[in-house]
């Protein structure tokens, strides 16, 4: 399967059915996983393996996500400290 760019999953043949199913919600050129028996061996192949990178990026990007909304809470937490020692010690007459 040629795949450049931002070509369909799928090439639609003039021939075929614009839908997959027949109530006319399921579009032949957007890869639904239960739809996947539609496609030969090597592009169902080349199918899953794009699913599963777009998966595994998912995952990395809930996992920095995470990091970082920890790091915040860290750093929010230290700032707070600081200024309370500030605002003490501004008080603090000696």
């Amino acid at each position: 399967m040629e795949n450049e760019g931002a070509s369909t999953v799928c090439p639609l043949d003039p021939g075929s059915p614009l839908f997959l199913s027949s109530d006319g919600f399921e579009p032949a050129c957007v890869l639904f996983p239960h739809a996947c028996f539609h496609f030969p061996s090597k592009d169902k192949k080349e199918a899953y393996d794009f699913m599963d990178k777009v998966v595994d990026k998912h995952h990395r990007l809930c996992d920095e996500r995470q990091r970082l909304g920890l790091k915040r809470q860290t750093l929010e937490a230290r700032i707070a400290r600081i200024e309370r020692k500030v605002r003490a010690m501004e008080s603090d007459p000696f």
